[in-house]
Order: structure tokens, then C-alpha cells, then sequence
């Protein structure tokens, strides 16, 4: 299972508070990813996700 889709259900959840000036209108261009979500948050918050069997990503 990957972790976005994990936590699409919390994210799911937390829409009402994360609304408004929160949510950007399309990806930063200063964010370097291919993945494409329902949406895009302005960076406010860090969140530490925990787990086990990590790989080294030879691209981060």
C-alpha cells in the first residue's frame, strides 16, 4: 500500500479545514513530483508518517 493512499481518507477529512487560501489552485512549480492528487495544500504543516521497510529512492 502506498502512503498517499493511506492517508487519502484523513485528507478526505480534514477538506473543510484545509479550504479557502488553503488549497492552491495547481501545483507549485518549485514541487518536483509526477503524482497528481485531488489537491494541493499551501506548505503550513509538516507531518511525520512512520513505518517500516523503506526503500532508498535512487531519485530522492
Amino acid at each position: 500500500m502506498k502512503i498517499k493512499d493511506s492517508l487519502c481518507q484523513e485528507i478526505t477529512k480534514m477538506k473543510e479545514f484545509f479550504s479557502g487560501d488553503r488549497i492552491l489552485a495547481r501545483k507549485p512549480p518549485y514541487y518536483r513530483t509526477v503524482d497528481v492528487p485531488e489537491m494541493w495544500f499551501s506548505p503550513e504543516f509538516v507531518w511525520e508518517v512512520r513505518g517500516a521497510d523503506f526503500t532508498i529512492s535512487p531519485v530522492h
